[in-house]
């Protein structure tokens, strides 16, 4: 009697099995199992990436080292699918972990990365602001300049070095500074880069207005 029971209700399942399958639509209109199910799936794909982004720039608060340096490789290598990303969390993020986003936008240039480089050039975080201005200047962006320059005279020796670094390989130039001399001694060569500023800014800052821009 039990295992006539049991073989009824397997009947009733599997007869009620069809009529469970999930039926997907779209704006009202049945579509296709294997069409839904392919969309589904790629969908689930580009959540993927999205959350991987976002939870690999929200590492950049707390990682350090050899993990911090692929993850920012990492970002990096993304170009400019990772500036969304990093541009929504660079207000919610702390002075070093913003300095080191701002580091990731320098390597990709966007409307969107070069204004948010743009938009720390006066930071009050020192890194911050060098970070910002080295990324800036690697853009192509000459309003740069004279932050990096004010950093030649900076206490931190190596943001001195990696001040003339980034201006020599933007401008060619050295103008005779060398970071690892004693301050006093500095100071002629970091006048000579202000008078350079000084004389060079106009050109180095003039963009020629777009044809499509200009009056007949």
């Amino acid at each position: 009697m039990k295992t006539h029971t049991i073989l009824v209700a397997l009947i009733l399942v599997m007869a009620v099995m069809p009529a469970c399958t999930t039926t997907y639509t779209r704006e009202g209109q049945v579509i296709p199992n294997d069409f839904a199910e392919a969309s589904l799936a790629e969908n689930h794909e580009v959540d993927f990436e999205r959350e991987r982004m976002e939870a690999v720039v929200k590492s950049v608060e707390y990682e350090r080292g050899a993990k911090l340096l692929r993850n920012l490789q990492w970002l990096i290598a993304q170009k400019q699918l990772a500036v969304p990303a990093v541009t929504a969390y660079l207000d919610k993020s702390g002075p070093v972990a913003r300095a080191n986003l701002l580091y990731v936008l320098g390597f990709t240039r966007t409307p969107e990365s070069t204004a948010a480089l743009a938009s720390h050039l006066n930071h009050k975080d020192r890194i911050v602001r060098f970070e910002a201005a080295a990324g800036l200047l690697h853009h192509g962006d000459a309003t740069a300049v004279p932050v990096l320059i004010d950093f030649l005279d900076s206490p931190d020796r190596r943001l001195r070095y990696k001040a003339i670094e980034a201006l020599k390989e933007r401008t060619g130039r050295d103008l005779g500074y060398q970071f690892a001399l004693d301050q006093e001694s500095r100071q002629e060569a970091v006048g000579r880069w202000r008078s350079w500023w000084a004389r060079e800014k106009d050109r180095l800052m003039y963009r020629p207005v777009p044809a499509t821009a200009r009056q007949p």
